[in-house]
C-alpha cells in the first residue's frame, strides 16, 4: 500500500455508518445500503448515471493526495470514479464478464492533485444493470511521493512508459493549471511508480502541435479553472512545450518518445487533387483512389474539427445553433468537409509527394530537438486514416501506384488507361489474378519507404529510434466493423489484416532500429457492451480474443528485432447536453486561462458547458470520462502477456489521462522488468504457459526471466549445470545455488542475474493452486459443449483443437482465454436460451 511508503494524514472518511448531510453527500434516487457476506456497502439502483458522491476540503493544493476506497467484487459492475468535471480523480472499475468474482472487498488507491479547496468525488454507474458500489472512501494528504532508487536509467535496458492518444487535457489533469505544472507533477509521479518513458503526441489529427517550419502547426487544448469553468484554447502558433518537457526529462534521466498521428498534413491538404472528373481524365493525384472509382477526398471521421483554423467558423455557426458545434455541411481547414465516400486514409503512402513530405517533416523534428538526450524515439500511430498505409485492400488503384506495380513486376493488366472506370477494373484483375503478388508488392514498397525514412532521420539525429504503433481501437470498427464476421477465426489474423493494408510487420520488424508495436485493448470490448436490451455478444470480444489468441499475429510480432507493446486504456464518455459560449470577457479571466506558459495568447477561446446531472447538484460543467480497469490481479494481465508472448522490449499504457490508480502494481512489475536489457532473449525449451522462461548472455552476465501469463499461482524450477551466485535485482536478494525456484503469483514477473556464465540444464513447472483444477474442470465442460454444439460458428473446430491441447499441457492462461472468448460464450449463451425454452 502507498501509505506504507510515505506519510499521509487522513483528512476525510465516509462509510456506511457516517452521518452525512446534504452539504457533503449527494445521491440519485434508489441508492441503498446493501448487506452481504463480504460487508456493508452503498449501491446504486443500476440505472445509467445513477450515482452518489461526497464533498471534502483540501488544505494544501500543492500536495499530492491519496484516495482509497473499497468496493465489493461480488457482481457485475461498471463504476466510474470522477469529480465529474476534470480528469483529476478519474478512474473506473469493471468486474465480472471475463473476470471471475473474488467475492471480497477490493481496495483501490489513487494518487491525485486537486485544483479545488472544496473538492468532490462521485461514484457513477456507467452501464445499465452494473451498479456502482463502495463500502468506504478515505482521503489522505501526502507529504510527498517516494522516489524509486536503483533502477537502470540508460537506453540499453527495457522501459515502461505512459502513452497518450489525446494531447489536449494536460490542464485538466493532475490538478495542473499550466503545462509547466503538469510536467512537474508527471515527473514526480513517474519517479515514484517506476515508469521512465513518456509517449506523447507532438502531431495530432491535422499536423504539428509544436512550432514547425515545414508544416502549418496548430494547438488545441482545454483548461479547468479553480472555479470549475472549462475553456478550450486554440492557436496556429503553438508554444514550444516540447523543448520544455525535453529539458525537464534530460535532467531527470527520463525518456521521451514523440508520437505522430499522421492523418493529414497542411501542405498535402492545401495542394491535393481530388476532382474525380479530372483524375478520371488522367490528372495525377496523391489522394487515395478506391476500388469503386471514387477519390478519397476526406477522412470522414470525428477528427475533422480539431484544427485551430476551423474554430472561428465553428463558433460562428454555434452562435446561431444554441451553442452547439456542428461541422456538417461546411468547409473546414483547407476546404475539407464530410463526404459520402466513407472512412479511410486520404493520402497514398506510395506517392512521391506524400513520401517526400513525410521525410522532410520528420527530419525537421529530429534535427530540431537533437541536443536532448531524453528524446529516444519518434513513433508513428498507424490509424485507419494513416499516411503510412492503405487501410484496406480496396484503396490504392490510382494511375501512379498501379503503373509502378506493372513496371516493377513486368505485368500488363490490359486495362485501358483512359477508361474512366479503370480503377475498379484494375481492382478486379489485381485481386482475382495477382492478389498475393499485389499484397506482397505493396508491403515491400512501404517497407522500403520506412527504411529510407529511418535513414533520413538518422542522418540528422543518429541517436533517435523509430517506431510504428499499429492501433486497433477505432481502426477495426471504422474499416471492418464489429460483427460475427470480424471475430477471431471468422476473418484472417491481424497479421494478414495488416498485410492487406500494406503492412507486413515481419518485414518491417527486420529493419534495424525500427520498433514494432501493436495496440492491445480489452477496455474497448467493455465499453462496447453498453445500452439496454439484448446487446450482440460480438461487441464484447472484438479486441481481446485477437490480443491473446491470434497466434499468427503474436508469432510474427515476436519475430521482430524490437517488438513492443501498448496497452490502451480506452475511455468511456458520459456527457449531458453540451454547448459552448464566447459570452465572457477575457480581461476578467485569470492569466493562466488566456495564455500559455510562454505568455502567448490563444487566437480562439470558448467556454464549454454541460448539464449531465439532472438536478444540477454539482456545477455548470459536468462530464464523466473514465477508463475501465479490471479487478486485482488482472490489471497486470496485459503486461505479463506482452512479455511472455512477444518478449516486448518496451511496454507502455495509457490513453487520455495519467492513470495514477495502479502505482503499486506498476512499480512491482517495473522493478523486475527494467532490469532486463533491451535486446531479444532466447526461449528456454519448456511449455511457456503458465510460465514463460527466457534467458540472455549479455555484458558478461546471464539474465533469466520467468513470467506467469495465467491467473493461477504456479511454480518454476530452473536447474543449472553448476553452483552460481544468483541475484534478484528487484530486491538485491542473493544466494548460491545450482537451481532457481520461484513461486509466481498470477501475472507475476521475476528477473535473475548470474555473475558468471553457467548453462541451464532444464526447466519444470507446476501449479497446486485450486484455481488450476477449477480451470481444468471448466475447460473439460466447455470442450464437451463445443463438441456437442449444433451452432454454425466459424472457428469452433479450431477452438476445440486448441482447447484439447491446452488441457493436455495444463496451459492455464490459454484455457482461461478460450473459456472467456467469443466462441465458448456464444455456445453457452445459446445453450442457456435453449434450456429456458
Amino acid at each position: 500500500m502507498i501509505l506504507d511508503k510515505c506519510k499521509g494524514r487522513l483528512i476525510a472518511r465516509f462509510d456506511c455508518n457516517s452521518k452525512l448531510s446534504n452539504n457533503d453527500f449527494y445521491c440519485s434516487d434508489g441508492l441503498k445500503i446493501a448487506q452481504s457476506e463480504i460487508g456493508t456497502y452503498w449501491e446504486t439502483n443500476g440505472e445509467l448515471n445513477s450515482e452518489f458522491g461526497f464533498k471534502f476540503k483540501i488544505e494544501n493544493l500543492d500536495k499530492p493526495h491519496l484516495m482509497r476506497f473499497a468496493y465489493p467484487d461480488d457482481k457485475k459492475r461498471y463504476m466510474g470514479v470522477s469529480d465529474c468535471i476534470s480528469y483529476d480523480m478519474s478512474t473506473a472499475v469493471s468486474t465480472g464478464g471475463v473476470y471471475p468474482f473474488s467475492n471480497k472487498m477490493q481496495i483501490v488507491e489513487k494518487v491525485f492533485w486537486s485544483r479545488y479547496k472544496e473538492s468532490n468525488v462521485s461514484f457513477v454507474t456507467m452501464n445499465v444493470g452494473n451498479p456502482a458500489a463502495i463500502a468506504w472512501v478515505e482521503i489522505y494528504e501526502l507529504e510527498g511521493l517516494p522516489v524509486v532508487e536503483d533502477l537502470p536509467i540508460d537506453k540499453e535496458f527495457r522501459r515502461i512508459g505512459i502513452q497518450f492518444e489525446d494531447p489536449c487535457g494536460r490542464c485538466g489533469d493532475l490538478g495542473a493549471l499550466s503545462l509547466k505544472k503538469w510536467n512537474e507533477r508527471l515527473i514526480e509521479y513517474m519517479k515514484s511508480s517506476g515508469v521512465n518513458e513518456l509517449y506523447y503526441p507532438v502531431n495530432w489529427y491535422h499536423g504539428p502541435i509544436f512550432p514547425s517550419k515545414t508544416q502549418p502547426a496548430d494547438f488545441c487544448d482545454w483548461i479547468m479553472t479553480e472555479d470549475r469553468r472549462n475553456f478550450s484554447r486554440c492557436t496556429t502558433t503553438p508554444p514550444d512545450w516540447v523543448e520544455d518537457i525535453l529539458d525537464s526529462f534530460d535532467k531527470e534521466n527520463l525518456f521521451f518518445t514523440a508520437s505522430f498521428t499522421l492523418s493529414r498534413l497542411g501542405t498535402l491538404l492545401a495542394n491535393r487533387q481530388e476532382d474525380e472528373d479530372a483524375i478520371r481524365n488522367g490528372a495525377d493525384t496523391y489522394n487515395n483512389v478506391r476500388a469503386n472509382n471514387r477519390v478519397q477526398n476526406a477522412i470522414n471521421d470525428w477528427t475533422i474539427v480539431y484544427n485551430a483554423r476551423s474554430y472561428k467558423k465553428l463558433i460562428e455557426r454555434a452562435k446561431e445553433n444554441d451553442g452547439v458545434i456542428d461541422f456538417r455541411g461546411i468547409d473546414l481547414a483547407y476546404g475539407e468537409r464530410m463526404s459520402d465516400i466513407g472512412i479511410g486514409p486520404m493520402f497514398n503512402p506510395l506517392h512521391p509527394t506524400v513520401q517526400n513530405t513525410i521525410k522532410e517533416y520528420l527530419k525537421e523534428f529530429a534535427e530540431r530537438y537533437k541536443s536532448h538526450t531524453s528524446l529516444r524515439c519518434l513513433s508513428m500511430n498507424v490509424w485507419h486514416s494513416s499516411l503510412l498505409w492503405f487501410g484496406r485492400l480496396d484503396f490504392g488503384y490510382d494511375d501512379y501506384t498501379v503503373g509502378l506495380f506493372e513496371k516493377e513486376n513486368g505485368i500488363v493488366l490490359n486495362v485501358d488507361k483512359t477508361d474512366g472506370e479503370r480503377f475498379s477494373k484494375r481492382y478486379e484483375v489485381l485481386v482475382n489474378e495477382y492478389k498475393e503478388l499485389w499484397i506482397d508488392w505493396r508491403c515491400r514498397k512501404i517497407a522500403e519507404f520506412i527504411k529510407e525514412l529511418t535513414q533520413e532521420i538518422k542522418s540528422v539525429n543518429p541517436n533517435v529510434k523509430f517506431a510504428l504503433n499499429f492501433w486497433n481501437e477505432m481502426v477495426k470498427p471504422c474499416l471492418i466493423g464489429i460483427h460475427a464476421g470480424t471475430q477471431l477465426y471468422a476473418r484472417s489474423s491481424d497479421y494478414q489484416f495488416l498485410r492487406e493494408a500494406g503492412i507486413d510487420i515481419k518485414l518491417l520488424g527486420q529493419i534495424e532500429g525500427v520498433e514494432i508495436c501493436i495496440e492491445n485493448n480489452h477496455q474497448r470490448d467493455i465499453t462496447c457492451l453498453f445500452g439496454e436490451g439484448d446487446i450482440p455478444l460480438e461487441r464484447g470480444f472484438m479486441f481481446r480474443d485477437h490480443d491473446f489468441m491470434d497466434d499468427e499475429r503474436n508469432e510474427n510480432h515476436k519475430s521482430c528485432l524490437n517488438p513492443s507493446a501498448f496497452i490502451f486504456n480506452c475511455w468511456h464518455e458520459s456527457w449531458g447536453k453540451s454547448n459552448i459560449t464566447v459570452d465572457f470577457k477575457e480581461s476578467e479571466l485569470p492569466n493562466y486561462v488566456t495564455s500559455y506558459d510562454d505568455n502567448s495568447k490563444p487566437e480562439v477561446m470558448y467556454e464549454n458547458r454541460s448539464d449531465k446531472h439532472n438536478d444540477q447538484f454539482w456545477y455548470d460543467w459536468q462530464i464523466v470520462i473514465v477508463s475501465a480497469f479490471p479487478p486485482n490481479p488482472y490489471y497486470l494481465e496485459y503486461y505479463a502477456h506482452s512479455l511472455a508472448d512477444i518478449d516486448a522490449i518496451n511496454i507502455s499504457a495509457g490513453g487520455l489521462y495519467v492513470d495514477t490508480t495502479h502505482t503499486e502494481e506498476i512499480l512491482a512489475f517495473a522493478k523486475e522488468y527494467r532490469n532486463l536489457p533491451a535486446v531479444k532473449f532466447d526461449d528456454l525449451n519448456c511449455v511457456g504457459d503458465p510460465i514463460t522462461v527466457r534467458y540472455k548472455y549479455y555484458n558478461n552476465k546471464l539474465y533469466i526471466y520467468a513470467v506467469n501469463k495465467s491467473p493461477v499461482q504456479a511454480s518454476v524450477r530452473i536447474e543449472l549445470d553448476k553452483f552460481a551466485e544468483i541475484t534478484r535485482p528487484a530486491n538485491n536478494a542473493q544466494m548460491q545455488s545450482k537451481s532457481i525456484c520461484a513461486d509466481l503469483d498470477a501475472f507475476e514477473l521475476r528477473v535473475y542475474t548470474l555473475d558468471k556464465e553457467v548453462n541451464i540444464l532444464s526447466c519444470t513447472m507446476e501449479s497446486r493452486d485450486e484455481k488450476a483444477q477449477l480451470l481444468i474442470n471448466a475447460g473439460n465442460q466447455a470442450l464437451k459443449l463445443l463438441q456437442e454444439s449444433k451452432q454454425d460458428i466459424k472457428g469452433t473446430q479450431e477452438t476445440v483443437s486448441k482447447l484439447k491441447k491446452a488441457l493436455e499441457l495444463n496451459k492455464y492462461g490459454e484455457i482461461y482465454h478460450i473459456l472467456t472468448g467469443y466462441i465458448v460464450s456464444q455456445v453457452k449463451k445459446e445453450n442457456k436460451k435453449n434450456d429456458k425454452n
